[in-house]
């Protein structure tokens, strides 16, 4: 639980993810919530059955400046943060 908590704390950027949360939000969750949130995610990695949701990703098609064009890709917050603590 510590290591996610402290992921989440150090995580540099803000922006939503696929999941629509965002580290300043899951910073903001009383310990009791986010611990359950760090239960599902140990258990899910625990049964190999990673959730569906983690395996979703966005892949937004942004312009850039001389007419082309680029994708990002938009993952879940939950899932970035746990793989900063493995």
């Amino acid at each position: 639980f510590q290591q996610f908590k402290n992921s989440i704390k150090t995580y540099k950027k803000d922006s939503k993810g696929i999941d629509n949360w965002t580290a300043t939000e899951l910073q903001s969750l009383p310990d009791n919530i986010l611990e359950n949130f760090v239960d599902s995610l140990n258990d899910s990695m625990k049964a190999a059955a990673t959730p569906h949701q983690n395996l979703m990703s966005l892949h937004p098609c942004l312009g850039k400046p001389n007419n082309g064009v680029r994708t990002i890709c938009k993952t879940p917050v939950l899932y970035r943060a746990l793989l900063r603590t493995i």
